[in-house]
This record gives structure tokens, sequence and C-alpha cells, in this order.
């Protein structure tokens, strides 16, 4: 949800910039039919649910702040919009130990709903590719998996 911007001669520098970014894909993502607030939910469920029990509650705490920062807005959501942009926050925050994160997660899907046709590589692979199919095909997995293959 775009947040209340005020009125516009109290928008200065870098708000005023990130707001409008926020804005434009807002928008964007609802041409495009991507914004699905009930499948927004449930990813961010999900994920909240695989980082806190990956890093406990106050390691996702720790991770959640600091995406939030720097995402400019509710990381799992992001991941749901962009997955590409989350994975980005996340090496703008771990460096190269968001590599080891995404995949020991990955894993961790793989092997607590038993997915057999795809790696953990593949995954992760998905979440960085930035395309709009490999996103597609990202969120309907994890879609598929919430919803128990149905």
């Amino acid at each position: 949800m775009i947040k209340d911007l005020g009125k516009p001669s109290l928008i200065k520098g870098a708000d005023c910039a990130r707001d409008l970014f926020i804005l434009e894909v807002s928008i964007y993502y609802m041409k495009m039919g991507l914004g699905n607030e009930k499948h927004r939910m449930h990813i961010k469920m999900f994920f909240q649910g695989a980082f806190h029990s990956l890093l406990g509650e106050s390691g996702a705490r720790v991770l959640e702040f600091h995406m939030t920062r720097i995402l400019g807005s509710d990381p799992y959501y992001v991941l749901y919009d962009n997955p590409k942009a989350f994975c980005d926050g996340l090496r703008g925050f771990l460096g190269s130990g968001a590599n080891a994160l995404l995949k020991v997660l990955a894993k961790k899907i793989i092997n607590e709903y038993h997915l057999e046709d795809i790696s953990p590589d593949e995954i992760v692979e998905l979440m960085e590719s930035g395309s709009r199919e490999s996103r597609e095909r990202f969120i309907n997995l994890i879609i598929s998996v919430i919803s128990g293959g149905e």
C-alpha cells in the first residue's frame, strides 16, 4: 500500500523520488495483473515463517528491519512483486552471505514440501532472474506449495 504522501510541497529529494518510484511500480503491477493481495499476503506469511524458522525470532527481526530500510517497503511484499529486487536488497545487507541464505531457504522449501522437480539453484535462479516469466514461475511454485499442490 502506498503511504500518504501529504502535500506535494512537503516532499523533497530522495523521499520524493522513492515515493514516485513506489507509485510507478505499484501502477505497473496493477496494470500487469501482478497485484493479487491474497497471494501477496500468503507469500508474506510463508516467507516470514521460513525466515523466522531459519534465523530465529531475533535474527528474522533484524533481517526484516534492515531489508525494510534498504527496500523502502515491506520486504515480503517486495519478494512477491519483484523477487530480484528482494535478492538485490538481501545482497546489499548480507553481501555474499545472501547467496548462502537463499540456497538454504530453497533447500528448506524443497525438503519440507517434498519437491522433486526443482533444485535449490533453480529456485534461486528464478528469484534472481528479473524476468516476468521467472517471477511468475517462482510465485506459482510457492503458491502451489502453500495450497498443497492444488
